[in-house]
């Protein structure tokens, strides 16, 4: 076994240019050299051991010859292969040497009489096997020429004996016996040539099309294979028992799962788990045959995320309408859900903008006139103690109301401003010193900012950005009031664009990406309750908040063709994320 995996190994190294030294001709070739050698050791020797003649030992001297022979002439051919000598003459090399190494096998045993003729009809398979019809037939003619030859010589006595019996003429043998004998070979040997190297032809025409059939299919796999890992949406398949078929990367990145780890595994038992009503409408859509075309669906997943699918199904029928499977492709419909909340609070915002500017018209004007009375009487009348308290209470309260007055008007005249190209660094860098300098900033309270060596540019009104992102780092002070050790930090960063994921700007942006500015605290963070409701306006957790900060902060981002993002949780802190297209 060594030694034949050696000439595999060898063979498998070689430089030949011929496109006929596939896998399939080394495998035979491999198999011709072993029956080479194991003939030649094993059934010539056997033949000389326990045929008819006892004094076998006269032949281990010849057959010694021809056995050193045989291996000196495969090292020589596999020498051939290695420098890269083409097949088809190195396989005619080899069987014309086998052919001779035969005749000289009879030659040292009985002549035309041996058994061992048999080993022509052994050469000449293997001629048709390699060398198909056609060298077949050149080797059988080739093998006639020489048997003939053989005897012929012998026969004539121009051949010395090499055998104790003596030559077959002086054995008796006629001659006519002798032509019949060699007639028959010939016709043996060319009907072996033609039937064998004919059958040789029809299974080299059968592998050949079972070699361009499987190339075609591998070739459909892979174009299919291709198409379905490039898709922009989710594809899976399964089959009619439930099990996981195909699953592509999109659908990976959707989902959440590899497919080497779930592909031939139960759907139910993969999503069970954690989105089981995909796979339950998966399972139920195959069963009762339904086909549906971009239907949405709320995957509810662990920890109350909601994951919101478009999904259209296709049932893949056999024959006799039999159902194979069923193949679904879906998509995540976040953004999308995204960018239509965005456009319903912006008209919302927008209805809610006139109706504050009208109401703050209209109550502005009498409460600067009751809180300049009152203020008017408090300096002309002589009150009792009391009756200043309820003043001042009045003129407090006045103020306070003022100051909601003012937000709706702010909230409502909110318009791009003056927008200019600045660097977004400096302008985060003047708002820290601001709000290192704040009566809001505690000792406890830790700011840290990471900011990019080279400049980030960004078109904008820096008196919004700045009332935008104040706010925020306001916030969060007020969130790490209870916080032994409070933490807030300030991270810039460029982002290439990405063509494969939606955008969120109200307009496209430039091919330079965007600007994430990151304002991160650890306090007490945001429940998933009031999380919904952050930029909504006039929704606050504060006593005394007017619940129109985070709208402002909205629209002004929204004005700038930006998005602003929330990450928190609850007890841990919170993270808003500011993203503007870069110039």
């Amino acid at each position: 076994m060594k030694f034949e995996n050696f000439f595999i190994r060898q063979l498998a190294q070689s430089n030949s240019p011929d496109s006929y030294l596939n896998s399939e001709t080394i495998l035979r070739i491999k198999w011709l050299m072993i029956v080479r050698l194991i003939t030649v050791t094993g059934i010539v020797g056997i033949g000389v051991v326990f045929l008819r003649y006892p004094e076998s030992w006269v032949y281990l001297k010849p057959f010694s010859i021809i056995v050193v022979l045989t291996y000196i002439l495969t090292s020589l051919y596999l020498i051939a292969f290695k420098v890269g000598i083409s097949v088809v003459p190195i396989l005619y090399v080899q069987i014309i040497f086998d052919i001779l190494l035969v005749s000289a096998t009879i030659h040292v045993t009985e002549g035309i009489e041996s058994q061992f003729s048999l080993l022509y009809f052994v050469v000449i398979l293997n001629g048709s096997i390699f060398l198909s019809l056609r060298g077949g037939l050149i080797i059988a003619t080739v093998t006639t020429v020489v048997y003939s030859t053989l005897v012929a010589l012998e026969f004539t006595n121009l051949i010395p004996p090499a055998h104790p019996v003596g030559l077959p003429g002086q054995m008796g043998v006629s001659k006519e016996y002798l032509l019949l004998k060699v007639y028959l070979h010939l016709c043996f040997f060319y009907i072996l040539a033609f039937v064998s190297g004919f059958l040789a032809e029809r299974e080299k025409q059968k592998d050949r099309k079972l070699e361009n059939a499987q190339e075609e299919l591998s070739r459909i796999r892979l174009d299919t294979d291709e198409i379905l890992r490039n898709m922009s949406g989710g594809v899976i398949s399964i089959d009619r028992f439930g099990r996981i078929v195909t699953f592509n990367k999109a659908g990976e990145g959707i989902l959440g799962y590899k497919e080497k780890n779930i592909q031939g595994k139960s759907c139910q038992d993969i999503f069970q788990d954690d989105i089981p009503n995909f796979s339950q409408f998966l399972l139920t859509s195959m069963s009762d045959g339904r086909e549906v075309t971009h239907y949405e669906m709320d995957l509810e997943r662990t920890k109350n995320i909601i994951l919101p699918l478009r999904i259209s199904t296709s049932i893949l029928i056999g024959e006799k309408n039999f159902r194979r499977g069923l193949i679904a492709v879906f998509e995540d419909l976040t953004d999308e859900r995204n960018l239509q909340d965005r456009i319903r609070r912006s008209e919302k915002l927008a209805a809610i903008g006139e109706l504050s500017a009208s109401i703050a018209h209209e109550i502005r004007n009498p409460l600067a006139s009751i809180s300049g009375s009152v203020q008017f009487l408090m300096t002309e009348l002589e009150l009792a103690d009391e009756n200043e308290r309820l003043m001042k209470v009045i003129v407090k309260e006045s103020e306070r109301l003022g100051r909601i007055t003012g937000d709706f008007l702010t909230f409502a005249r909110i318009k791009p401003g003056s927008m200019r190209v600045l660097s977004l660094q400096q302008v985060v860098q003047d708002i820290i010193g601001l709000v290192k300098n704040h009566p809001k900033m505690r000792l406890n309270i830790q700011i840290e900012s990471h900011f990019p060596k080279n400049p980030i540019y960004v078109k904008m009104d820096d008196g919004q950005i700045t009332q935008t992102v104040l706010n925020i780092a306001l916030n969060a002070l007020d969130a790490m009031q209870e916080v032994p050790q409070g933490k807030l930090k300030f991270e810039l960063v460029a982002e290439k664009p990405d063509k494969q994921t939606p955008t969120f700007f109200a307009k496209e942006p430039t091919d330079l990406g965007s600007a994430k500015l990151s304002i991160s605290d650890n306090g007490c963070g945001i429940s998933e309750k009031n999380k919904r409701f952050l930029f909504k306006p006039f929704f606050t957790t504060k006593k005394s908040g007017t619940g129109l900060g985070l709208a402002i902060v909205n629209r002004i981002i929204d004005n700038h063709d930006g998005w602003i993002n929330v990450d928190t949780e609850e007890g841990v802190g919170t993270t808003f994320s500011i993203i503007l297209p870069l110039i």
